[in-house]
């Protein structure tokens, strides 16, 4: 998760917790209950999806690096008998059929890599006896057969983790949009009915829905709210959106990089707006920043259907 989603996540079950312990408060309305259910039910899916994002894909790829050197290793010696053998029997196209480096052999696509070891492997074996004169044995030519094996099934290996990964990451970003429209669209508005009757509750349940030390922070002169906007489909910069600070009443514009910079003068919580024509308008949840800091957004504008 990036830190703006791991940051909102806090505010969550901040948010949740709240809300458990004032259930006999809210629990009589039936509404409020089912949207709950519903937003525990995404919360799990986040962290469902998380693991899967996080999970260390480091001992696949050294796997996969490890057999590939090792085979690159094995096509060296038994590609350095069959020049020795080509050269000797002035056998040019041989030499030319086999005629790789390792620095070929390294920079080969992953498949183009497999292809290659299976050229040198059906080259050399019906030479077996030949090459033993130039120290290349049986052994050294069927260790390219079984390590090129061992180098195909890898391959997908790989790629199925780094898929997983990013499914995740766009799952997850699809999730915190629903939990979003959940906690906005739904919950915020069925919490109104405790404004009046049940102040305090309803005090609670706002303070927490406030996300605290989200993003990157850095401390500066100035105290800063920054970040990008980009497309929530496409993930490209927008240009043009107006980014303002409801509080302040200061607003920014952005440029081709989609970025922006308010200095927003003082601690405080502040709520963050982006407008931009055909797209929704985004309201961030309350952010709250100390003096001197700088707090980062991460804002994503969904464009009308």
């Amino acid at each position: 998760m990036t830190d703006n989603q791991e940051n909102k996540y806090n505010m969550y079950e901040s948010t949740l917790a709240v809300l458990k312990a004032n259930n006999t408060v809210w629990s009589p309305i039936a509404p409020i209950g089912e949207t709950i259910t519903s937003i525990e039910a995404k919360m799990k899916l986040v962290r469902d999806y998380r693991q899967v994002q996080e999970k260390d894909t480091t001992g696949i790829t050294i796997n996969k690096h490890n057999i590939e050197s090792n085979l690159v290793d094995a096509m060296i010696k038994v590609i350095s008998g069959l020049i020795a053998h080509a050269t000797v029997t002035e056998n040019p196209e041989l030499l030319n059929s086999i005629n790789y480096n390792r620095n070929n052999l390294q920079r080969s696509r992953d498949n183009i890599l497999y292809d290659k070891a299976q050229l040198i492997f059906n080259t050399a074996t019906p030479l077996a006896t030949e090459l033993a004169t130039y120290l290349v044995t049986q052994p050294d030519i069927d260790a390219i057969n079984t390590l090129s094996s061992d180098y195909l099934t890898a391959i997908p290996a790989k790629r199925a983790a780094v898929s997983a990964s990013k499914t995740s990451t766009a799952n997850i970003k699809n999730t915190f949009k629903e939990l979003d429209n959940l906690f906005k669209g739904k919950l915020d508005n069925l919490l109104i009915l405790f404004q009046v009757p049940n102040s305090t509750f309803y005090n609670e349940y706002k303070a927490a829905r406030t996300i605290i030390d989200l993003g990157v922070r850095h401390e500066t002169e100035k105290t800063l709210i920054s970040g990008t906007v980009e497309n929530f489909e496409t993930e490209f910069p927008i240009n043009e959106a107006y980014v303002w600070i409801v509080e302040k009443g200061i607003s920014y514009t952005t440029g081709p990089d989609g970025a922006f910079t308010l200095d927003v003068g003082q601690a405080g919580t502040y709520t963050v707006k982006v407008e931009k024509p055909g797209y929704i308008t985004y309201t961030e949840d309350p952010v709250t920043i100390a003096k001197n800091d700088e707090i980062t957004l991460d804002i994503q504008l969904e464009p009308k259907q």
